[in-house]
């Protein structure tokens, strides 16, 4: 959808100081001006320049919460950066950054498969879920997942974190996507949403809000993930190599608003729905409040070799050349946890 391509920034207000005309200064005993009047008017220092950070997103969901937490209340801005959060389609996405267009981005397992096909310079610094919490949802007519069998099935992208999760869904219940459905790539969970609700396709996969969305819609939740302990890798914050080379204290200024982020989302649930809904773009506060709810017990800034894992064991084909240990660089979260810093702005569950 266009609205997603550009998620609105934070404004920065800038005050301007107006200048009048000063009096005529006064005179010292002899005639020349005073000193003290004579000394220039001190001027306030200028606000440091924030460094602009452009960052795309592979989702939108209540899962991207820290994130829109961290621009919308000013914890990206506390470590130099004024970030622009941009929706992208997962391809999209892990394309800019593989091709140096951006230095950072929230990546899930698109970045997996290119990095299996050789795109090697991509690194995970930091986690954000590594657990599979998306929904199958049918038509109101569908009773239960082995009705999907020989339908049109919808999901984001391929090798997504979400089209992932769901084959690993359907296999645990005996069926085997690749064979026994029609898997129909919409690219964003909102073209899930709508092709539910078009019938376009008989069942998706769908995260909060867009559950919510399509329940008051009249579409049926089939499974929940969230039962299945499914080790998923949703959403990674993901840089490269030679970024980390070239400049790694803009990733760890990231990696610390980020981590801000998360904290800051859980103590202050207010304003966590409030970021939801502006990043989100919807006004329907009570589907953003059960997203929060959803999401805010299974943020975690480590990543997990379980969840990369759950990738390349449904790649096709296989990459068994690929270790999830491969993929990690938690050299940031292990200095800001070994300094102390961690531990002063993060609390696990």
């Amino acid at each position: 959808m266009r609205w997603l391509r550009g998620i609105g920034l934070v404004a920065l207000a800038l005050v301007g100081f107006g200048c009048t005309a000063a009096p005529e200064a006064p005179r010292s005993a002899a005639g020349g001006p005073s000193p003290v009047a004579a000394a220039p008017a001190s001027t306030p220092p200028a606000a440091p320049r924030l460094q602009p950070l452009q960052v795309p997103m592979a989702a939108i969901s209540g899962s991207m919460t820290p994130l829109w937490v961290a621009r919308d209340y000013g914890l990206f801005a506390r470590y130099g950066l004024e970030v622009e959060l941009t929706g992208m389609s997962p391809t999209q996405a892990s394309q800019a950054l593989a091709s140096g267009s951006v230095p950072i981005a929230a990546l899930g397992g698109s970045a997996v498969s290119l990095y299996a096909s050789g795109a090697t310079d991509l690194v995970f610094v930091a986690g954000q879920t590594n657990k599979a919490v998306w929904r199958v949802m049918g038509q109101p007519d569908v009773a239960r997942l082995d009705d999907l069998r020989g339908q049109r099935v919808g999901s984001t992208s391929p090798g997504s974190g979400a089209t992932l999760a769901l084959f690993e869904t359907f296999r645990r219940f005996g069926i085997e996507p690749t064979r026994d459905l029609e898997i129909v790539y919409l690219r964003e969970l909102p073209g899930v949403l709508a092709g539910l609700t078009s019938g376009a396709v008989r069942g998706g996969v769908l995260s909060s809000p867009f559950v919510e969305q399509g329940l008051a819609q009249g579409l049926v939740s089939l499974v929940d993930m969230r039962d299945l302990n499914i080790a998923s890798l949703a959403i990674n914050m993901t840089t490269t190599r030679s970024q980390l080379a070239r400049d790694r204290d803009l990733v760890r200024r990231f990696v610390m608003g980020y981590i801000e982020g998360i904290q800051y989302a859980r103590d202050h649930p207010e304003q966590a729905i409030d970021a939801i809904l502006h990043g989100s773009r919807s006004d329907n506060r009570a589907d953003a409040a059960t997203a929060y709810e959803l999401y805010r017990t299974v943020w975690d800034p480590w990543p997990s070799e379980a969840a990369i894992q759950t990738v390349l064991d449904n790649m096709d084909p296989p990459a068994p050349h690929v270790r999830p240990a491969d993929m990690l660089d938690l050299s940031i979260l292990r200095e800001l946890e070994q300094s102390g810093w961690l531990a002063r702005h993060y609390r696990p569950l």
